[in-house]
């Protein structure tokens, strides 16, 4: 038996041994070296690769630490946690079904599974305790030693349920178990903990065993303490003696290391092989005190320790992208030299593709991405998933459907999706496939009464009902019918409407509880129904076998939910790479225990307070804590692999961080790990960030940091007058702009209006062709602010009655009590109209709308509802003629009908169309207001003269943005700038139009803008 360890704080030099090793072993010998992880196998295979003296065919295989295992003990030793918290849910399942569940021992476990007051067991619960009782067993499996012992002679309900799952995997039988002669050579590289159970099982085997330890001290450091450990110790003993003895060590190595690591090290025969760092350097004398456990108070600033404070990850990878430039400008290094980390690389992938796809020198490698994030297959079977288990919203139907491999099985076009989008936006389908679906969903353990809304509204039943109702009935005939016919589909598209009916019908399944191996059938039967694999054969070959590794007795009977949450569970874990066009790329990983190589440069990505280390979780059922053999908690494994990054950086070490929360925007500091590095040095080292790439900052030769991005430098170089904001007049005291667009200018009165509900918000549309999307409001819950003005405005016209029944059959009502509350607010305004217009002594049928010409028509006539003249001539004060043409709704012979309120910004909305009723003199010069009942008179022999003011006012924002939002009313006609509310910087037209600058000259508005306002308003206030 030969076994040899070498210990070293560069893997460089292990990496030499393990070739000397290689290279001197019998030439026919297999040879497996074990890794941490495939990006460790990348390097040592690229290495190996790249040695003359080895090339690249060596005979030699790679494998993970549990697979070696299993190889050295030649039998499946290992249960997943998957397959152990099936095992425990069907265990527990047959127990509260049997007469054993009223024994007293098994009272704890009642009271959990039976929630107070309920006369059953609820089975989300006996889910969630298998799931914890599993990772509590896994744990003491592996790391139990003699508290495991000691627990198992307690009489309780866990113990007999370990007895009942765990079996042959338990940590008594596999101590006992020793390797067989497999006539190999085994090498075990880099791992950074090993568990002292598979230790001792590894030190049985009769083959030769080579270890490769990653250590960080040459010096004696087993016995120091981290701070918290300090701090513990001080306040049992409170000796000033004994905490200056304590302080004596090496900050970093004391917070970060792991202490198992050093006693697998020491407490066996082991050759050094410590290399000292050149001790020049910010990051070399770093590496130095951690070598020998020292610690110094004096360091130079220099940029070989980087901290980054980016306000996006957007921009946190543009940093980093000049970031790497520099460093391969400065040194000739490969892509591959560098190494790339972040706690999760998963929410880095889009950033990354979009930076360092455009116009990139070097091309990119992401490891450690979830199969679920870029597998057409698994990304189908999680949609499909989603849709069975959830609201079956249209956006979900549209998404699912869209995956290509869907699209293939189902034999869908694009055109198809279009149209299904359309019918279910046009019948107002808001989730659900029926109402028992949805009854179904939202049912609650301990009610019984069902949901209020009993109709099929809102639902895809209703939808598809209407279409088919639309194709068959006339929906105005005399025949009663019972289905709400919907004219929204032509013969010819009659074939596809039956194709969409039988797919989304098949959604609907009823899915009772059956053993794992029906559900295996199942459940791949119905997946193949919708979902091609020859599309993505790879994400197919993952769901086959993670379907496969699920094992559990063939006597338990198990709900859906608990099969596809284990199902699902098992797929997130398979990991793979994105990759770029080449294999000498810049490699991008997850900062995971075995991440650690060698490189010119590290960059730690993400490094903000809270999301590295992990935060400790807690598991009420785990016992045994801290008692068995050493255990790393998660905190503690990422603390370890950041002082192994440290230590693997060869020039440049850095870091960065997001200054901002993701979730609220609210500031946030530095993880806890970097805060001790730069708490070490005592050196001020963070770099802040602007918002934008192209701030000249970066460009002007004195910034701490440059970028290489053509592109920003020539938005930089440009004129900061002419290219800081889209609407630079907003910022500046510029000079005001008097053009006027060309004479005879043909105008409408729908333009005017719209200008003035918001003149901004229609520069933004008309002039610059820009439609900002607004979300809808949950139609479940209230009517949509469109459908309500909608509604009123049919409420002023209609019967009440069937407007309310109307939207009502025509699915724009909310659901349930929600529909009733939103129909009873509309009658509510129904009333108040009819109240507010005899009030005003105006009759429904004496509401007309005016319609301008263009065309020659009769000077003045009068149809059931309208009233025809000549476009409106105007000549404005430069000359310039404008004809103004179009329709103005809502009139009386008392004047204009207006729903709202009589405040000013109401009244400057409508205050152009008062102008134009007071030239026209088809009614009384006032405007009606319904919502609270007041008058606006205007004085009807002022009013060309103001309407001319108004349209120059108007022509001029065409070319001058005018910044009168109808909440500045107040402030821009009566007030001074500090008036302007900052609540309305909060409008999304003019959040798009400042863009990321919110620092408004309010004065150089006021300067631009108020005396032309009070001029053109003059006669209103």
């Amino acid at each position: 038996m030969t076994h040899q360890r070498f210990a070293s704080n560069r893997m460089e030099n292990l990496l030499e041994v393990l070739k000397d090793q290689l290279l001197s072993s019998k030439p026919f010998t297999p040879k497996i070296i074990v890794v941490p992880s495939n990006h460790v196998k990348d390097w040592v295979q690229r290495s190996l690769a790249d040695d003359p003296a080895c090339g690249v065919a060596m005979g030699v295989k790679f494998m993970g630490l549990m697979p070696a295992i299993e190889y050295l003990a030649n039998q499946p030793v290992f249960l997943s946690e998957s397959s152990l918290s099936l095992n425990l849910e069907g265990e527990i399942n047959q127990i509260l079904r049997s007469e054993e569940c009223r024994s007293e021992i098994f009272a704890p476990l009642i009271a959990y599974v039976k929630p107070e007051k309920s006369t059953q067991y609820t089975q989300d619960r006996v889910r969630h305790l298998a799931d914890h009782l599993a990772r509590a067993f896994m744990k003491m499996n592996r790391y139990g030693g003699d508290f495991l012992q000691r627990w198992l002679k307690i009489r309780g309900w866990k113990q007999m349920l370990w007895q009942q799952t765990i079996k042959m995997q338990s940590y008594m039988q596999f101590s006992n178990l020793s390797p067989v002669k497999r006539m190999c050579e085994m090498h075990f590289f880099a791992l950074s903990s090993i568990p002292d159970l598979y230790f001792r099982f590894i030190e049985k085997s009769l083959d030769p065993i080579h270890h490769y330890i990653f250590s960080p001290c040459q010096m004696f450091w087993g016995d120091i303490l981290s701070d918290s450990g300090r701090l513990a110790l001080l306040k049992k003993k409170q000796t000033m003696d004994l905490d200056s003895y304590l302080q004596d060590r090496n900050p970093l190595l004391a917070n970060w290391a792991i202490k198992h690591t050093f006693k697998q090290i020491e407490e066996h025969p082991h050759t050094e092989i410590y290399q000292d760092a050149n001790d020049g350097t910010l990051l070399e004398k770093i590496q130095h005190d951690i070598l020998y456990s020292e610690k110094r108070s004096d360091f130079p600033m220099d940029k070989t320790l980087q901290i980054h404070a980016a306000p996006t990850k957007l921009r946190e990878i543009e940093i980093l992208k000049n970031g790497l430039i520099e460093h391969f400008v400065n040194k000739p290094l490969k892509p591959c030299d560098v190494l790339i980390l972040a706690p999760n690389i998963a929410e880095y992938v889009p950033y990354i593709q979009k930076v360092f796809g455009d116009q990139c020198p070097f091309n990119f490698v992401i490891h450690d991405v979830p199969k679920l994030f870029d597998r057409a297959f698994l990304k189908a079977l999680e949609g499909l998933m989603h849709l069975v288990k959830s609201r079956t919203s249209p956006q979900d139907v549209l998404d699912f459907f869209a995956n290509p491999c869907v699209k293939k099985q189902c034999q869908i076009s694009t055109e198809d999706l279009f149209l299904l989008e359309k019918w279910a936006k046009d019948c107002g389908v808001h989730w659900g496939l029926d109402h028992e679906d949805r009854d179904q969903l939202l049912a609650l353990p301990e009610f019984e009464d069902p949901m209020l809304e009993k109709s099929d509204l809102g639902t895809w039943r209703y939808c598809f009902d209407g279409l088919l109702a639309g194709l068959a009935v006339i929906a105005n005939e005399d025949e009663p019918c019972d289905l709400h016919p919907l004219d929204l589909v032509e013969n010819s598209v009659a074939e596809t409407l039956g194709k969409w009916i039988c797919l989304i019908q098949s959604l609907q399944q009823s899915f009772e509880p059956m053993t794992l191996t029906d559900w295996k059938k199942r459940f791949s039967s119905f997946a193949m129904q919708f979902i091609d694999p020859s599309i993505d054969p790879g994400g197919y070959k993952l769901f086959a076998d993670a379907l496969e590794g699920l094992s559990c007795q063939n006597s338990y009977v198990l709900p859906f939910d608990s099969f596809w949450q284990r199902l699902k569970n098992s797929l997130e874990t398979k990991t793979g790479t994105v990759h770029g066009n080449d294999l000498n790329a810049v490699p991008f990983c997850s900062m995971k225990t075995g991440r650690a190589c060698p490189a010119s440069l590290v960059w730690c990505l993400g490094l903000h307070d809270g999301a590295y280390p992990r935060l400790p979780t807690s598991n009420p059922l785990d016992e045994m804590g801290y008692s068995g053999d050493p255990c790393p908690s998660h905190a503690d494994e990422d603390r370890h692999l950041f002082l192994e990054l440290v230590l693997s950086a060869r020039d440049t070490f850095c870091v960065s961080y997001l200054s901002n929360s993701d979730a609220d925007g609210k500031p946030q500091g530095l993880s806890i790990v970097a805060q001790e590095l730069l708490n070490y040095v005592h050196l001020d080292l963070a770099i802040y960030h602007p918002n934008q790439g192209f701030n000249p900052c970066y460009f002007s030769g004195n910034s701490d940091f440059n970028s290489y991005d053509k592109n920003a430098f020539s938005i930089a170089a440009m004129d900061e007058q002419k290219t800081a904001h889209l609407i630079p007049q907003f910022f500046t005291k510029a000079e005001k702009s008097r053009k006027i667009i060309p004479k005879d200018t043909h105008l409408s009165v729908e333009d005017i209006a719209a200008f003035a509900r918001h003149p901004l918000a229609y520069f933004i549309k008309k002039r610059l062709g820009v439609y900002l999307e607004y979300e809808e409001e949950d139609g479940e819950f209230q009517l949509s602010s469109l459908h309500h003005f909608l509604a009123k405005k049919s409420l002023l016209h209609g019967v009440k009655g069937e407007v309310i029944s109307s939207l009502q059959n025509s699915g724009m009502l909310p659901l349930g009590r929600f529909g009733e509350l939103a129909g009873k607010r509309l009658q509510i305004h129904a009333e108040n109209f009819k109240q507010k217009l005899e009030e005003f002594n105006v009759k429904k049928s004496d509401l007309f709308q005016i319609q301008l010409h263009k065309a020659d028509v009769k000077q003045f006539y009068i149809g059931e509802k309208e009233v025809g003249l000549h476009a409106l001539e105007l000549t404005l004060s430069d000359g310039t003629g404008v004809s103004i043409h179009g329709n103005i709704t809502d009139v009386s012979p008392e004047g204009l009908c207006v729903q709202s309120r009589a405040d000013l910004s109401n009244q400057v909305k409508i205050w152009p169309l008062m102008l134009i009723l007071g030239v026209l003199d088809v009614c009384k010069p006032q405007a009606l207001f319904l919502e609270d009942g007041k008058k606006l008179e205007i004085d009807q022999t002022k009013a060309k003269e103001a309407l001319q003011r108004y349209i120059e006012y108007f022509l001029r924002a065409q070319i001058d943005p005018s910044p009168f939002i109808p909440g500045w009313a107040s402030a821009f006609l009566t007030k001074c700038p500090n008036d302007l509310k900052t609540s309305d910087l909060e409008d999304p037209y003019f959040k798009w139009a400042i863009g990321d600058d919110d620092r408004i000259d309010k004065a150089a508005l006021f300067v631009r803008w108020q005396k032309d306002l009070q001029y053109v308003f003059e006669d209103l206030i």
